[in-house]
């Protein structure tokens, strides 16, 4: 009987260590799909910073 209760300890842990993975493969995909945001943010500046930079540049010559 206790063999038994070793192996259903063993078989509990190894589920909370797959659910522990598997959140934390989430939280990784999560942050890459927020860094790919944030690059094509950047990578595209809205039109009021963009003419907001041209004045400055051509007030400086």
């Amino acid at each position: 009987m206790q063999g038994m209760d070793f192996k259903t300890f063993i078989n509990g842990v190894g589920n909370d260590f797959k659910i522990a993975i598997d959140d934390v493969i989430g939280a990784v995909i999560t942050i890459q799909e927020d860094i790919e945001k944030l690059k094509i943010k950047t990578s595209k500046p809205d039109k009021l910073v963009a003419k907001g930079l041209l004045e400055y540049i051509a007030m400086l010559s």
